[in-house]
Parts: structure tokens; C-alpha cells; sequence
């Protein structure tokens, strides 16, 4: 097997299941002391979870440089959120691992797709640390953003500290 593939991948079943997703894990690691982590179903259940977790003299100093990304899609006037939190009580809202369809690696890269009204792959998510570098990427898009003539609009408020 080709170490860029790895089979890893879980349908809209598994990923929508909270019970399940949210005790699914991954983590990537940039070699240095910088890691991204977090659960399938996009939920932060762990004190270290993070999207970009810098070790700024590595390979100690760790630094939470971005915990979490709110991202919502709207298309044709409804708005989707597609994040999830797990309040005090264990009330989630939103659920948006509910619009989940697929969370996979590519290659070494955590990538949810999502799925939102009746088109099957609204966005994308992937988020990864730059190999041997503090710093990470993010991106979002997909073929189906502009499915038709009905162009959709994601915005992704983010969270960031700088906990060590």
C-alpha cells in the first residue's frame, strides 16, 4: 500500500452518530512538536484538541494558536452550521455533525465532506500542520458551492488563543 493511502474513512452513518464520532479521534503532526488534532465528528472533547497546536520552541512550548473553526454554509437563503459544541449538560447545539457525509485522511490530511439541503457534497474541510513548520493549513470549497446558478457563501468565524 502506498503510505500516502490509508483507507481510513467513515460514511454519513458513523459521522452524524455523536456517540461514535465524538470519540473518534485523529492528529497530525508536523515532526517538530506541532500537531492539529480533534474527533471525527468535529467536536472538541479534549483539552489539547486544536487546529493548530504550535510548539514555539520546539519540541516544548506548546501553544494553542487555533482552537476551532465555526464554519456555516448558506445556500439558497437557509442558513447550515456545520460545527458542533457539547455545552455543560451535554447539550449539543449546533449539530452539525449531522450534515457530515464522509470524514476520511487524504493521504495524511483529516478531510471532512459535508452535505447540506439536497445537494450530496456542499463543502469540503482539511486541515493540516506544515511539515517541519509551527504553522498549518485550512482550506474549504467544493464542486457543488456553486451547484446550478445558486452560488452558496461559507464564512468560518474562528477561535484563537495563545494557551501554553
Amino acid at each position: 500500500m502506498n503510505p500516502t493511502e490509508n483507507g481510513i474513512r467513515f460514511a454519513h452513518d458513523l459521522c452524524s452518530n455523536l456517540d461514535f464520532a465524538g470519540h473518534r479521534e485523529w492528529l497530525v503532526t508536523n515532526g517538530r512538536g506541532s500537531y492539529g488534532s480533534g474527533t471525527v465528528g468535529n467536536l472538541l472533547t479534549r483539552g489539547y484538541h486544536g487546529l493548530l497546536v504550535a510548539a514555539l520552541a520546539p519540541p516544548v512550548g506548546r501553544t494553542l494558536m487555533l482552537a476551532k473553526l465555526d464554519e456555516t454554509i448558506t445556500y439558497r437563503g437557509v442558513r447550515y452550521d456545520l460545527f458542533t459544541n457539547r455545552w455543560r449538560g451535554g447539550i449539543v447545539a449546533p449539530a452539525g455533525h449531522v450534515y457530515i457525509e464522509s470524514f476520511g485522511l487524504e493521504g495524511t490530511v483529516p478531510t471532512w465532506r459535508f452535505g447540506c439541503a439536497e445537494s450530496p457534497d456542499t463543502s469540503a474541510g482539511r486541515c493540516s500542520p506544515t511539515p517541519r513548520r509551527a504553522r498549518g493549513f485550512l482550506s474549504a470549497g467544493g464542486d457543488a458551492l456553486h451547484a446550478g446558478s445558486i452560488p452558496s457563501v461559507v464564512s468560518s468565524p474562528f477561535a484563537c488563543s495563545l494557551l501554553d
